[in-house]
Protein backbone atom coordinates (compact mmCIF):
# COMPACT_ATOMS: atom_id res chain seq x y z
CA UNK A 1 0.00 0.00 0.00
CA UNK A 2 1.29 3.48 -0.60
CA UNK A 3 1.19 4.91 2.70
CA UNK A 4 1.97 8.69 3.99
CA UNK A 5 3.62 9.58 7.33
CA UNK A 6 2.90 13.01 8.76
CA UNK A 7 5.37 13.35 12.25
CA UNK A 8 8.25 15.08 12.51
CA UNK A 9 11.04 13.90 10.28
CA UNK A 10 13.20 12.64 12.00
CA UNK A 11 10.29 10.02 13.45
CA UNK A 12 8.65 9.24 10.18
CA UNK A 13 11.88 7.88 8.31
CA UNK A 14 11.72 5.31 11.55
CA UNK A 15 7.79 5.07 10.51
CA UNK A 16 8.99 4.85 6.78
CA UNK A 17 11.32 2.51 7.05
CA UNK A 18 9.23 0.11 9.15
CA UNK A 19 6.89 0.30 6.68
CA UNK A 20 9.13 -0.44 3.79
CA UNK A 21 10.19 -3.43 6.19
CA UNK A 22 6.44 -4.46 5.24
CA UNK A 23 6.25 -4.31 2.15
CA UNK A 24 4.57 -0.69 1.48
CA UNK A 25 5.58 2.22 -0.48
CA UNK A 26 5.98 4.93 2.13
CA UNK A 27 6.30 8.59 1.84
CA UNK A 28 7.53 11.33 4.67
CA UNK A 29 6.03 14.73 4.38
CA UNK A 30 5.87 16.09 8.00
CA UNK A 31 3.22 18.69 9.28
CA UNK A 32 5.24 19.62 12.00
CA UNK A 33 8.94 20.40 12.99
CA UNK A 34 10.14 20.11 16.67
CA UNK A 35 13.42 22.18 18.18
CA UNK A 36 14.69 22.76 21.32
CA UNK A 37 14.19 26.05 22.90
CA UNK A 38 16.08 27.90 25.95
CA UNK A 39 14.76 27.20 29.79
CA UNK A 40 15.28 27.31 33.22
CA UNK A 41 16.67 25.18 35.56
CA UNK A 42 14.36 25.06 38.43
CA UNK A 43 14.57 25.17 41.86
CA UNK A 44 14.64 22.70 44.82
CA UNK A 45 14.66 18.75 45.50
CA UNK A 46 12.24 16.87 42.91
CA UNK A 47 10.22 13.10 43.65
CA UNK A 48 10.56 12.29 40.26
CA UNK A 49 10.69 13.42 36.27
CA UNK A 50 7.83 13.14 34.01
CA UNK A 51 8.50 12.27 30.30
CA UNK A 52 5.21 12.33 28.80
CA UNK A 53 6.62 12.60 25.34
CA UNK A 54 10.09 11.33 23.51
CA UNK A 55 10.83 14.68 22.28
CA UNK A 56 11.14 16.30 26.00
CA UNK A 57 14.50 14.02 27.04
CA UNK A 58 16.02 14.53 22.97
CA UNK A 59 15.67 18.03 22.94
CA UNK A 60 16.31 19.16 26.46
CA UNK A 61 19.87 19.72 26.28
CA UNK A 62 22.47 20.17 28.66
CA UNK A 63 19.75 21.13 31.31
CA UNK A 64 19.04 17.48 32.04
CA UNK A 65 22.20 16.57 33.07
CA UNK A 66 21.60 17.87 36.41
CA UNK A 67 18.76 15.43 36.91
CA UNK A 68 20.31 12.05 35.89
CA UNK A 69 19.73 10.29 38.95
CA UNK A 70 16.14 11.42 39.50
CA UNK A 71 13.55 8.36 38.94
CA UNK A 72 12.04 9.46 35.30
CA UNK A 73 8.57 7.91 34.80
CA UNK A 74 7.61 7.96 31.02
CA UNK A 75 4.69 7.42 28.63
CA UNK A 76 5.62 4.98 26.30
CA UNK A 77 8.54 2.81 25.34
CA UNK A 78 9.51 5.02 22.59
CA UNK A 79 10.24 7.96 25.12
CA UNK A 80 12.16 5.64 27.95
CA UNK A 81 14.55 4.93 25.62
CA UNK A 82 14.97 8.44 24.58
CA UNK A 83 15.38 8.95 28.50
CA UNK A 84 17.77 6.73 28.81
CA UNK A 85 19.63 7.67 25.61
CA UNK A 86 19.87 11.30 27.35
CA UNK A 87 21.81 9.99 30.00
CA UNK A 88 19.52 9.19 32.83
CA UNK A 89 20.07 6.48 34.73
CA UNK A 90 16.38 5.92 36.82
CA UNK A 91 14.19 5.50 34.29
CA UNK A 92 10.54 3.50 34.45
CA UNK A 93 8.35 2.87 32.04
CA UNK A 94 4.79 2.86 33.55
CA UNK A 95 1.00 1.49 32.27
CA UNK A 96 0.06 5.06 31.71
CA UNK A 97 0.02 5.52 27.54
CA UNK A 98 -1.33 9.15 27.88
CA UNK A 99 0.04 11.96 30.28
CA UNK A 100 -3.42 12.26 32.12
CA UNK A 101 -2.67 8.53 33.23
CA UNK A 102 0.78 9.17 34.19
CA UNK A 103 0.24 11.68 37.07
CA UNK A 104 -2.46 9.63 38.99
CA UNK A 105 0.31 6.72 38.77
CA UNK A 106 2.68 9.01 40.41
CA UNK A 107 0.49 9.94 43.43
CA UNK A 108 -0.33 6.38 43.84
CA UNK A 109 3.08 5.84 44.46
CA UNK A 110 3.31 8.42 47.21
CA UNK A 111 5.26 11.07 45.01
CA UNK A 112 4.72 14.49 45.73
CA UNK A 113 6.81 17.20 43.81
CA UNK A 114 7.28 16.74 40.26
CA UNK A 115 9.18 18.26 37.49
CA UNK A 116 7.43 18.12 34.01
CA UNK A 117 9.50 18.59 30.87
CA UNK A 118 7.08 19.21 27.90
CA UNK A 119 6.37 21.08 24.86
CA UNK A 120 5.15 24.14 24.73
CA UNK A 121 2.11 23.57 23.20
CA UNK A 122 1.47 21.08 25.97
CA UNK A 123 -2.63 20.09 26.88
CA UNK A 124 -3.12 20.95 30.95
CA UNK A 125 -3.96 17.87 33.23
CA UNK A 126 -5.69 17.56 36.84
CA UNK A 127 -2.84 18.07 39.17
CA UNK A 128 -3.99 14.66 41.20
CA UNK A 129 -2.92 16.40 44.58
CA UNK A 130 0.64 16.78 43.39
CA UNK A 131 3.13 19.36 42.97
CA UNK A 132 3.54 19.77 39.16
CA UNK A 133 6.58 22.15 38.10
CA UNK A 134 6.76 22.49 34.15
CA UNK A 135 9.67 23.33 31.73
CA UNK A 136 8.81 24.14 28.26
CA UNK A 137 12.22 22.26 26.41
CA UNK A 138 11.19 22.48 22.89
CA UNK A 139 8.79 23.70 20.38
CA UNK A 140 6.54 22.20 17.67
CA UNK A 141 5.82 23.86 14.75
CA UNK A 142 3.13 23.35 12.03
CA UNK A 143 4.14 23.14 8.68
CA UNK A 144 2.44 24.03 5.34
CA UNK A 145 2.37 22.40 2.24
CA UNK A 146 2.08 23.48 -1.63
CA UNK A 147 -0.53 23.25 -3.60
CA UNK A 148 0.99 20.57 -5.78
CA UNK A 149 2.05 18.78 -2.55
CA UNK A 150 -1.71 18.92 -1.30
CA UNK A 151 -3.29 18.15 -5.07
CA UNK A 152 -1.16 14.90 -5.13
CA UNK A 153 -2.81 13.52 -1.88
CA UNK A 154 -5.45 11.42 -3.66
CA UNK A 155 -2.18 8.58 -4.22
CA UNK A 156 -2.33 7.59 -1.33
CA UNK A 157 -3.94 4.30 0.56
CA UNK A 158 -4.03 5.52 4.07
CA UNK A 159 -2.53 8.70 5.86
CA UNK A 160 -1.09 8.09 9.24
CA UNK A 161 -1.26 11.03 11.87
CA UNK A 162 -0.07 11.20 15.18
CA UNK A 163 -1.33 14.32 17.26
CA UNK A 164 -5.03 16.49 17.14
CA UNK A 165 -2.87 19.71 16.15
CA UNK A 166 -1.30 17.90 13.41
CA UNK A 167 -4.35 16.10 12.27
CA UNK A 168 -6.39 19.53 12.39
CA UNK A 169 -3.94 21.13 10.04
CA UNK A 170 -3.75 17.90 7.75
CA UNK A 171 -7.37 19.03 7.55
CA UNK A 172 -6.99 22.40 6.44
CA UNK A 173 -4.81 21.96 3.99
CA UNK A 174 -6.56 18.79 2.80
CA UNK A 175 -8.59 19.63 -0.73
CA UNK A 176 -11.88 19.28 0.09
CA UNK A 177 -11.49 17.70 -3.62
CA UNK A 178 -9.80 14.82 -2.53
CA UNK A 179 -10.86 14.53 1.05
CA UNK A 180 -13.65 11.58 0.19
CA UNK A 181 -10.86 9.62 -1.92
CA UNK A 182 -8.65 9.60 1.78
CA UNK A 183 -8.23 7.03 4.29
CA UNK A 184 -7.02 8.64 7.64
CA UNK A 185 -5.37 6.35 10.64
CA UNK A 186 -4.78 8.27 13.99
CA UNK A 187 -2.84 7.36 17.01
CA UNK A 188 -6.12 7.81 18.99
CA UNK A 189 -9.55 9.06 18.91
CA UNK A 190 -8.70 12.63 20.27
CA UNK A 191 -6.31 12.92 16.80
CA UNK A 192 -9.10 10.96 14.65
CA UNK A 193 -11.88 13.77 16.05
CA UNK A 194 -9.27 16.60 15.37
CA UNK A 195 -9.43 15.48 11.89
CA UNK A 196 -12.76 16.20 11.18
CA UNK A 197 -15.22 14.66 9.15
CA UNK A 198 -15.62 13.66 5.79
CA UNK A 199 -13.39 11.33 4.55
CA UNK A 200 -13.21 7.94 3.07
CA UNK A 201 -12.42 6.53 6.53
CA UNK A 202 -11.35 7.23 9.44
CA UNK A 203 -10.04 4.74 12.15
CA UNK A 204 -7.87 5.56 15.60
CA UNK A 205 -5.24 3.09 17.29
CA UNK A 206 -6.66 0.86 19.90
CA UNK A 207 -4.07 1.96 22.11
CA UNK A 208 -1.67 5.03 21.51
CA UNK A 209 1.24 3.31 19.98
CA UNK A 210 2.19 2.73 16.38
CA UNK A 211 1.69 -0.87 16.23
CA UNK A 212 -1.58 -0.47 17.61
CA UNK A 213 -1.59 2.45 14.33
CA UNK A 214 -0.61 0.15 11.76
CA UNK A 215 -3.21 -2.77 13.08
CA UNK A 216 -5.75 -0.28 12.87
CA UNK A 217 -4.59 0.35 8.87
CA UNK A 218 -4.60 -3.31 8.27
CA UNK A 219 -0.32 -2.18 7.27
CA UNK A 220 0.86 -5.49 9.51
CA UNK A 221 -1.14 -7.94 7.18
CA UNK A 222 1.35 -6.71 3.64
CA UNK A 223 3.82 -9.82 2.78
CA UNK A 224 7.34 -8.36 3.26
CA UNK A 225 9.04 -7.57 -0.16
Amino acid sequence: MRVLVTRPLHRAKETAAKLQALGHDAETWPLMETAPCPWALPTGDFDALALTSAEAPRLAGAGLAGFADLPAYCVGGRTAEAARAAGLRDVNLTDARTAEALFPVLAQKGLHRILHLTGRDVTPVAQQGLTIERRVVYTAELLDWPVTRRDALDRFDWVLLYSARAAAQFSKLCPESIRMSLKIAGLSHKVIAAAGVGWNESLSADVPDEQSLFAAAGLLCQKQG
